[in-house]
């Protein structure tokens, strides 16, 4: 019996010694990568892998309580209550150059390489990750949540270009981007604010956006992939949004009026969840009568926003005329005479629908929607404001994928304003088609001895090249 007791104990002791040298080495480079396990799992992150390089990260269900202030968890879980995730449900620390994941109030804890965390749930406070790869189950035995948390070596410098400043702090992107899909839902969907709130809220969201232009560029950038959120609605009203205050300031728009144009995208399609389900997730093509109810987002949208005409008139107008035209082939209305500001709205709101996924169809490039516009097929927008929208967004819009003259391939990351033509280009391929070695990054309006031949996004699958902020 007592063999048998020493054996276990060194047995125990064998395996916390191997666990000790699987820890992170103390103050080592490195970066922590989540990813999802199964469909559920892989769904709340879109199919994409988390790099996280900044501590602590917090993670939480999604609530109603997180308003435009994005004072919740880093990276939400989107989950019906009482559910197995917890608002504030755990943290991811360094501490003494090791990271740990840390849960003291959650209900259910979770399981970390199959140990139990959670001081409610009778488990540890704290547990270290390995270093390498880590299963966890968020949320308890019988959650569908399974992540892998794998702690990799850093390269030995600091990468900025998926990470924005946010509210004295520095976060992700993709935890921004969720964040504000969060706050954009709660806007537009719920029914516990009031009026005066939603507006307070959409204002609130846009000047958080519109306040600093790196921000906004980099949203800008992560924006436009094609697939980005669950909820088409929440992600094409948050995408107009970023795509508006972008344009707004190229245009010279004086800050509180780009806040302005900012808030009404966000609601220009709150009319939308008046329209029945089956109709906005048809994945068929709809037909003209479920059309003729669609079409009636305007009118609804216009409705629920017509009491903030007084302070923010432009809210109630953009989500009403939107889809008006000046030839007279829009609606609600057919009207032929428009605002400037609302026609670039319409602008965008195309723009960004056909380059994104819908329920009934695939998206288009970048390159190919302002292809769209520019060969004529849709001649209801005014030429010269067709201009400003191309001088905006470029004839190489960002995500577009491009061949250089060096024979080179990358993607376009940046507009230039002022040279359409000669965007900033993050070059991906070398001219025999095999990956950089390193990153590099190429502004074609300094390079002069550089240039794009062409635009070769259509013969590129979408969903394998934009990875920024992932």
């Amino acid at each position: 019996m007592k063999t048998d007791k020493a054996k276990q104990l060194l047995l125990e002791t064998a395996a916390d010694l191997s666990r000790e040298k699987s820890l992170v080495p103390a103050q080592a480079n490195y970066v922590l990568k989540i990813s999802g396990l199964n469909r559920v799992s892989k769904q709340v992150l879109f199919g994409k892998t988390l790099t996280i390089r900044h501590f602590p990260f917090t993670i939480g269900r999604s609530s109603s309580a997180y308003d435009a202030s994005f004072r919740g968890p880093d990276f939400l879980i989107f989950e019906h209550a009482p559910g197995h995730v917890s608002r504030q449900h755990l943290s991811i620390e360094l501490l003494d150059g090791r990271i740990f994941v840390a849960d003291e109030t959650s209900r259910f804890g979770s399981l970390i390489n199959g140990e139990q965390l959670g001081k409610n749930a009778g488990g540890k406070e704290r547990i270290p990750l390995r270093y390498g790869r880590n299963v966890v189950k968020l949320g308890g035995r019988s959650s569908p949540f399974v992540f892998e948390m794998e702690i990799t070596p850093g390269d030995g410098t600091e990468v900025f270009d998926d990470y924005v400043p946010w509210e004295n702090d520095t976060i992700h992107v993709a935890s921004l981007y969720l964040k504000l899909c969060q706050a954009t839902r709660e806007i537009i969907t719920s029914s516990k604010i009031d009026k005066q709130k939603r507006m307070t809220m959409a204002t609130n969201l846009s000047a958080g956006i519109a306040d600093d232009p790196q921000v906004a560029e980099t949203l800008y950038c992560y924006a436009t992939h094609p697939d980005t959120f669950t909820d088409a609605v929440v992600a094409h009203s948050i995408n107009v949004c970023i795509y508006a205050i972008q344009l707004a300031r190229a245009l010279s728009y004086g800050k509180e009026y780009i806040i302005k144009t900012g808030a009404a995208a966000l609601l220009h399609d709150i009319g939308m969840y008046s329209v029945p389900r089956e109709i906005t997730e048809k994945r068929e093509t709809v037909t003209e009568a479920e059309f003729e109810i669609l079409k009636r987002h305007t009118t609804d949208g216009y409705e629920k926003l017509y009491d903030a005409r007084d302070h923010l008139a432009l809210v109630p107008v953009v989500a009403h005329e939107h889809h008006e035209r000046v030839d007279g082939s829009g609606y609600p209305q057919g009207k032929r005479t428009l605002q400037e500001i609302v026609e670039l709205f319409g602008l965008v709101d195309f723009f960004e629908a056909v380059t994104h996924y819908r329920p009934q169809r695939g998206p288009v490039t970048p390159h190919q929607g302002i292809k769209m516009l520019m060969e004529g097929k849709y001649e209801y927008f005014s030429p010269n404001l067709l201009k400003t929208f191309v001088n905006v967004f470029s004839l190489f819009p960002v995500f577009s994928v491009v061949r250089l003259n060096t024979g080179e391939i990358g993607q376009v990351v940046k507009s230039n304003l002022d040279l359409i033509l000669r965007p900033v280009v993050k070059v991906l391929l070398d001219k025999h088609g095999q990956p950089l070695s390193q990153k590099k990054e190429v502004d074609l309006s300094e390079e002069k001895n550089l240039f794009i031949t062409k635009d070769i996004s259509d013969r590129i699958f979408i969903d394998s090249y934009f990875k920024i902020g992932v």
